[in-house]
């Protein structure tokens, strides 16, 4: 029996919703060593003894982390997928001041399949996003354009399946443009500007890759680090701790771009 695309979704997502119900909600959080509400970084005080200064920046390159698939929720959206109100609590605090990793996962449902434990990232925002990789897209049946963001651009449609309701979102699924966050001064000595698209190489281990089309994403909150999904860094065999650096002629690292 064939049944339609639309079909295929409400049955994984009846079937996903039916299991979640039935697993008690401490079962969503993997298990960590931190006491409740403990903060896992250092903040405040303390992010300019772990924070290079835009001098080490420029000499020695900033760090290349993996961003593993991952979504972003509206309050509204927290309360619809995880009870009356609900919000979003710490797991992880990220290497951005402000950004957390949370408790909280969802089940994202495409026409084709579903990817369970997914983390959402804090804190709430104003339009809900997924972003994942090609490979995870591939898996789900559906192949998101590549946008900084849902506010530059439409991505795909999505269902999104929490321990206490669904949504069905219809342009909120992206594969995430590669960026580099900066502060402004740290662009200044790099030698970018916001907003431009540069070639930035990773050396990492035996491999390394150099990436073209790399978004410079300036602010004054900003640390200089750079975010790719899955598929890039294990192409490039990114492990803890590597590095980045910028091929711009203008930053004066560059040796095959002058």
């Amino acid at each position: 029996m064939k049944i339609s695309q639309q079909e295929l979704v409400r049955l994984i997502t009846r079937e996903v919703a039916s299991q979640l119900r039935a697993a008690p909600h401490s079962a969503l959080a993997a298990p960590h060593s931190n006491a409740p509400g403990e903060q896992t970084t250092p903040f405040g005080a303390e992010a300019s003894t772990r924070y290079p200064s835009p001098q080490e920046i420029a000499q020695n390159g900033f760090p290349c982390n993996i961003s593993a698939r991952h979504g972003h929720l509206t309050p509204e959206h927290v309360e619809i997928l995880f009870g009356p109100g609900q919000k979003l609590t710490p797991f992880k605090y990220l290497y951005q001041e402000g950004q957390f990793a949370s408790e909280q996962r969802v089940q994202i449902v495409g026409p084709r399949g579903s990817i369970r434990n997914v983390r959402i990232l804090g804190p709430e925002r104003g339009k809900s996003q997924f972003e994942v990789s090609r490979t995870d897209a591939l898996a789900l049946g559906v192949m998101p354009p590549i946008l900084q963001s849902v506010n530059h651009g439409t991505g795909a449609p999505i269902t999104v399946v929490g321990p206490h309701g669904s949504i069905a979102l219809p342009d909120a699924l992206i594969r995430a443009k590669r960026h580099v966050h900066l502060h402004p001064d740290e662009a200044a000595l790099l030698g970018v500007r916001d907003g431009e698209e540069v070639p930035v190489e990773i050396p990492a281990g035996d491999q390394g890759l150099v990436l073209y089309n790399v978004l410079i994403r300036t602010h004054e909150e900003f640390h200089a680090e750079m975010h790719i999904d899955t598929d890039e860094g294990n192409a490039a065999g990114v492990q803890p701790g590597a590095r980045a650096f910028p091929l711009s002629p203008r930053s004066g690292i560059c040796k095959i771009c002058r």
